[in-house]
Order: C-alpha cells, then sequence, then structure tokens
C-alpha cells in the first residue's frame, strides 16, 4: 500500500496541474500545434496568411506554449493600425490578466516598431480603462509598463 499512494498522489498532481494549465492558456486546437511545430520561416509566412482575428487568436496561444513564441508579437504588431480593432475586442472579452498584458505588449511593439499610437486617444483610452480593470497584480504591472510606453514616447512614425 506504501508503494501505491505517491503513485496516486503524484497521479492527482498531474491532473490537477493539467486543468490549471488548461485554464490559464485556454485549450489549444490541434490546428494551432501542429502549426506550433513547423519550421520558423514556415510559422511566420502561414501566419501571415491567416485573418487577422485568427492571428490574435494564435499569438495568444503562441504565449502558452512552453517555451512562449514571443516572436508572434511582432508578426501580429506589422498589421499596424488595422489590428487594433481585433486585439481590443480580445481584449474586452479576455478573462485571463495573463493573456491580456500579452495583448497589451501587442500595442507597444506595434507603437515601437511599426505606427505610432501616440494620437490614438480612443485606443489609449480603452487600454487603460482594461489595464484598471485587471486584478492580478503582477500582469496588471507589465501591461501599465507596456502602456506606459506607449504613452510617454514618440513611437514609430508612419
Amino acid at each position: 500500500m506504501r508503494e501505491v499512494y505517491p503513485i496516486v498522489f503524484r497521479a492527482v498532481l498531474l491532473v490537477l496541474f493539467a486543468g490549471f494549465l488548461q485554464r490559464c492558456g485556454g485549450e489549444m486546437p490541434a490546428e494551432y500545434a501542429k502549426f506550433f511545430d513547423l519550421p520558423s520561416r514556415e510559422q511566420e509566412a502561414r501566419f501571415k496568411e491567416f485573418p487577422i482575428d485568427k492571428q490574435v487568436d494564435l499569438y495568444v496561444h503562441a504565449m502558452y506554449v512552453e517555451p512562449p513564441k514571443t516572436v508572434f508579437v511582432r508578426y501580429l504588431a506589422s498589421n499596424g493600425k488595422g489590428a487594433i480593432p481585433h486585439i481590443l475586442a480580445r481584449l474586452e472579452r479576455e478573462q485571463s490578466d495573463t493573456a491580456k498584458a500579452n495583448l497589451i505588449y501587442v500595442f507597444k511593439e506595434m507603437h515601437e516598431y511599426h505606427v505610432s499610437l501616440r494620437n490614438e486617444g480612443d485606443t489609449i483610452t480603452a487600454l487603460e480603462r482594461i489595464v484598471g480593470n485587471m486584478s492580478d497584480d503582477y500582469n496588471k504591472r507589465k501591461a501599465e509598463e507596456y502602456l506606459q510606453a506607449v504613452k510617454s514616447t514618440q513611437g514609430i512614425a508612419r
């Protein structure tokens, strides 16, 4: 009986941990898992072929892959201002503060490397409201830093 107890305990922990991961990142569609197995160059080319809403979803999932595929922030941000309504819509319905912080990071990347968001008052106001409603202190601080970088720098003027 002593030998069975540790095995059962480990199995229970594994099930609980798997459930935790699923809640954090949501269940990843099999299509996305196959996508993340592609070579890097092919991922970038394929990513840009997807409609913007699917790009946003792929990016969110990419940040939950281990290790996170942070390069996707660059791919998503390269869509410029055309991506803003889609990212804001996802932020509005997103439950995870981790995913929210990751999505707000896209705005920082967009601002620094693709198009200045400094004069996008409605976007900044929406982001301030979303960040203000975040409850996880760590992710809220990260999101505040990303937003501050947008508000306090000129960004790329294009």
